[in-house]
């Protein structure tokens, strides 16, 4: 069941499900028992060696009360986590610490993350009384803040043009003008408009020269528009400033890695995992290097748990494509096969496998053509053009007298028929 989503949070509710992230039980039970005290009962705790934003997912956790101190999953990586994800990043968290160096202190003011805790606890009545005041703004929430809250389920949905009209009116209100620039830049962006975006983030920068979300929002602008060295330039600075910020790491070497300087693009992702040790971005852009570089054995090892196997076999096949298309057809095909080895058993393979029909059909090996694009149609009734594909390849296939498996083919056209989908020999 998915968390609720801003679209939803916009409905009047009732705080009532509650997360707790520590490793430590004797700490995590010390706030179990002040919520009990105060009549909740829908109470997780997990420690680190958990995702946190699947447990929140799951049990659509409302409140997340977060141990910055951790040996596996500490504070700056969880609530990182949470925050990277759109639909979660308004969830109330607050944080509990015995020591928070300077350096983090300014990474939670740059997430806003203002409701911090000293534990152990010196007045438990003042813990309550921070509680009960996060959890009273977040059930009345201000109309403005409603409205933006709206916006990004709008957004979410892919409702942009009514995202755009909703986010107006925040943007006469002073309080609001910060975060409603940024957003309708995050808009524009989404939508590739990208001057758009980028004047609406000088509108935000203008309020607030430093404001994170939208230094970060301009760099992948900058990327967008072929300004990849602007890019690294505002993230370097960004990092310095901020070494704990996984988000400015990562998109610090997304822009190194677009212009092929992969010993940098490697420290900013290493960066991350020593922050975040089972980072899954970082792992999914370390295994696409390791792919790029021919180290296979380590691509299939960093992308083992990836959860964004359709991004990454999108990779894979543009890699794929721009070598076919400059006629190295031998090298797109290798290029495929390795990938699909690599991602055998992810979503969206039949990606891979129609392309590599394509990429043999180019090369003229036709057979090999056959067998894939027939396997592909066999595994993805649903899919049509590796079917087109197909035809057209039995086409030329007869017409220079090659030989293919009639049989199959036949059986896949009763199939396609039986399906009622594609059009069939």
């Amino acid at each position: 069941m998915p968390a609720t989503s801003p679209g939803e949070q916009m409905e009047s509710h009732k705080i009532s499900r509650f997360l707790i992230v520590d490793e430590n039980k004797e700490s995590a039970m010390v706030f179990k028992i002040l919520l009990m005290n105060q009549q909740f009962q829908n109470i997780t705790i997990i420690d680190g060696n958990t995702d946190p934003t699947q447990t929140i997912e799951h049990k659509r956790i409302q409140f997340i009360l977060v141990a910055w101190e951790g040996s596996v999953m500490n504070g700056s990586a969880v609530v990182q986590r949470i925050l990277a994800k759109r639909h979660l990043r308004y969830l109330p968290i607050l944080i509990y610490s015995n020591n928070m160096s300077g350096e983090e202190e300014n990474l939670v003011k740059e997430l806003n993350l203002p409701y911090i805790i000293k534990y152990p606890l010196e007045d438990e009545s003042e813990v309550i009384n921070l509680l009960m005041q996060m959890i009273t703004e977040e059930e009345n929430l201000n109309p403005i803040e409603h409205r933006i809250r709206q916006v990004e389920g709008h957004i979410s949905d892919g409702q942009y043009e009514l995202a755009i009209h909703e986010i107006e009116p925040a943007l006469e209100h002073v309080a609001f003008q910060l975060k409603a620039h940024t957003l309708l830049g995050e808009i524009y962006l989404t939508q590739e408009s990208f001057q758009q975006a980028e004047i609406s983030f000088n509108s935000a920068l203008s309020i607030e020269a430093n404001h994170t979300p939208a230094l970060q929002s301009m760099a992948k602008v900058y990327q967008k528009t072929n300004r990849p060295h602007d890019a690294i330039d505002l993230l370097k600075k960004m990092s310095t400033q901020s070494p704990y910020n996984i988000q400015t790491l990562l998109s610090l070497g997304v822009n190194y890695v677009s212009v092929e300087d992969y010993d940098n693009a490697k420290i900013a992702f290493n960066r991350v995992k020593e922050l975040d040790p089972s980072n899954p971005s970082a792992n999914d852009e370390l295994g696409k290097i390791a792919f790029q570089q021919g180290d296979y054995e380590k691509a299939r090892e960093l992308l083992a748990g990836t959860q964004n196997s359709e991004e990454i076999i999108r990779h894979f096949n543009n890699l794929a494509i721009g070598l076919v298309s400059r006629g190295q057809h031998k090298i797109g095909i290798e290029t495929y096969e390795i990938a699909i080895s690599l991602m055998k058993d992810a979503k969206h393979l039949h990606i891979l496998q129609y392309n590599l029909g394509l990429a043999y059909r180019k090369a003229r090996e036709f057979k090999k053509a056959f067998n894939t694009l027939l396997i592909c149609c066999e595994d993805n009734l649903d899919f049509p053009k590796p079917y087109a594909a197909l035809v057209r390849v039995i086409k030329e296939m007869e017409a220079n007298q090659i030989s293919y498996d009639r049989v199959r083919a036949k059986e896949l056209k009763k199939a396609k028929a039986t399906n009622r989908t594609g059009k069939l020999f």
